[in-house]
């Protein structure tokens, strides 16, 4: 009976920790939700307040046009961009695999830049030294 005693003992202990730990990975989640939610309402309102933007990638791009296509400023010079008729007048930052042209896009005075998370970073830290803002897309 003792033995018995013992194992719900150890079964409650063992209980009460799995609980502990799910509600600390729960709290954890939600935080990370959280930063997640009010990380992108950050970048939501940097775009919307923006009049003057360049774009990195053919996808934000798109985007930007189809939210607001007067903001558009400067875009990648990628094969889909030249062929789409949307974008014929927009000067172009970069060309194929090159780097953008950090003078190009200054010269354009831009509010907000937005490039892609690994492959803008570089060109996006050189533009915010110079006090131009800048947002990341994640893929």
């Amino acid at each position: 009976m003792n033995h018995n005693f013992q194992n719900k003992k150890y079964f409650t202990l063992l209980l009460s920790l799995l609980l502990v730990a799910c509600s600390s990975v729960e709290t954890k989640i939600e935080s990370t939700n959280q930063t997640q939610n009010s990380a992108i309402a950050t970048e939501n309102t940097k775009i919307s307040q923006a009049e003057r933007v360049v774009t990195l990638t053919s996808l934000t791009t798109d985007i930007i046009e189809q939210l607001d296509s007067n903001k558009l400023v400067g875009i990648p010079g990628s094969r889909l961009t030249k062929e789409d008729p949307r974008f014929q007048d927009l000067p172009r930052v970069t060309e194929g695999r090159t780097p953008p042209d950090l003078e190009k896009i200054v010269s354009l005075k831009p509010d907000l830049v937005i490039g892609a998370e690994g492959f803008s970073d570089q060109t996006l830290a050189k533009l915010e030294e110079l006090g131009i803002q800048t947002s990341t897309l994640m893929y």
